[in-house]
């Protein structure tokens, strides 16, 4: 991983809909940073923001404003982005999600591990050889 975060959204959303197109206008606003940071190390890639919301996707991939009935600066440029293809608005199934370890309630260890598992990741128990050594607890019981 290059660069991750966290953040609450700082826009007040009208639906559902309005809150999942936000994210995907971060996303996209976020990235020419990224691209930028992967040239200076040679590595030159199309960007891609992927979402679970297929109400995003269709907001975004839509001509013209269709049923939005107020308009934001931010919806019209994500459109200009998409259409000179300056990144690619990809859809992830809700199910395999990896944002979702970060942004939802996991109810099993089953999800949990599943989610982790995108990621390549796996959990172990132990403390690595190349770790440090803890000290000692000296403090006497009472």
């Amino acid at each position: 991983m290059i660069k991750g975060w966290s953040s609450t959204q700082a826009g007040v959303a009208l639906s559902s809909v309005d809150a999942e197109y936000y994210g995907v206008v971060r996303a996209a606003v976020l990235w020419p940073g990224q691209q930028a940071l992967y040239r200076d190390g040679g590595i030159h890639v199309l960007p891609r923001v992927w979402t679970d919301s297929s109400a995003a996707m269709g907001t975004a991939g839509r001509q013209g404003l269709g049923k939005l009935r107020y308009l934001d600066c931010h919806t019209l440029w994500l459109k200009h982005r998409l259409r000179k293809k300056d990144f690619e608005l990809k859809k992830v199934l809700g199910e395999k999600n990896p944002a979702d370890i970060f942004t939802k309630h996991l109810e099993s260890a089953a999800k949990l591990h599943q989610l982790v598992s995108l990621f390549g990741c796996e959990f172990r128990g132990g403390r690595p050889a190349a770790a440090p050594r803890l000290k000692k607890d000296h403090r006497k019981a009472d």
